[in-house]
């Protein structure tokens, strides 16, 4: 190898690193921060709790964000749209299937029954216009005994229109789930409290106001600035501050019953 190939490898190496430490650093600046820090949170405290392990399907995955929280996961794929939006908060993973033209009219996923040990669909159910029909999917490809990992908004804007249709509280997620055959629910855990609620609704309303003008988008960002520190303190008094009432956010954790 060439000495000005190795001169250049260290290079690579130290902006590969600086890239991800950035994007890190990103992650607490974003105006979703509470909400994906409690996702991460909350999954981390599922997976010490229960063997979740084997392949694992994400449906609207994204960049795969919440990918290396699950250690016993030893396949991880994730379907998507082809026009999958991309966050610079999260690493520039992307989807291993895109679904065909033909989900847009039946919602059924392309793989076969029992094809994953567990499946998962992070902030998608407000998305589809038929989350029965999505629940009942995930509980198709998934193995028996196998887990179905879910989570999506309880307090929030409205995002990604036209394609956001409902909110789900816990009472209505189980029925929902009651509908659904060889499926019942482990745990429903929401995420958040008053004060984490009444911030995420501020910051997303000032992300919405950022991208009107250049004049709103600095307005929002000097406001935002200001919002930043009272958003780690809520963070910090996450033990004290316990959901009662009012929260942001579900994690919820169900599983296909055995044969």
């Amino acid at each position: 190898m060439s000495p000005i190939v190795l001169d250049a490898i260290p290079k690579v190496y130290y902006l590969a690193t600086i890239t991800v430490y950035m994007t890190k650093l990103r992650a607490y600046f974003s105006p979703f921060f509470l909400i994906r820090h409690y996702i991460k949170r909350d999954l981390i405290k599922l997976n010490s709790e229960n063997n979740i392990c084997g392949a694992m399907l994400d449906v609207g995955c994204g960049q795969k964000p919440y990918r290396a929280l699950f250690s016993k996961i030893e396949k991880y794929d994730g379907i998507d749209f082809k026009t999958y939006s991309v966050n610079k908060d999260f690493s520039a993973a992307q989807p291993d299937y895109f679904f065909d033209d033909a989900y847009y009219t039946t919602g059924v996923l392309p793989f076969e029954n029992a094809t994953y040990d567990n499946t998962c669909a992070f902030q998608v159910l407000e998305h589809h216009p038929n989350p029965a029909l999505l629940l009942s999917e995930l509980t198709r490809v998934t193995k028996p005994g196998g887990y179905i990992i879910l989570s999506f908004p309880l307090l929030g804007g409205l995002h990604e229109l036209p394609n956001d249709y409902q909110r789900y509280t816990e009472n209505g997620f189980r029925k929902l789930a009651e509908s659904i055959s060889n499926l019942r629910v482990v745990s429903v855990i929401p995420q958040g409290n008053f004060p984490a609620s009444l911030i995420t609704i501020i910051n997303e309303q000032l992300n919405n106001t950022a991208s009107k003008n250049k004049l709103a988008y600095i307005i929002s960002v000097a406001l935002f600035s200001v919002m930043v520190p009272i958003q780690m303190i809520v963070y910090l008094l996450d033990s004290i501050l316990t959901p009662k009432h009012i929260f942001v956010n579900y994690l919820v954790l169900c599983k296909k019953n055995k044969n």
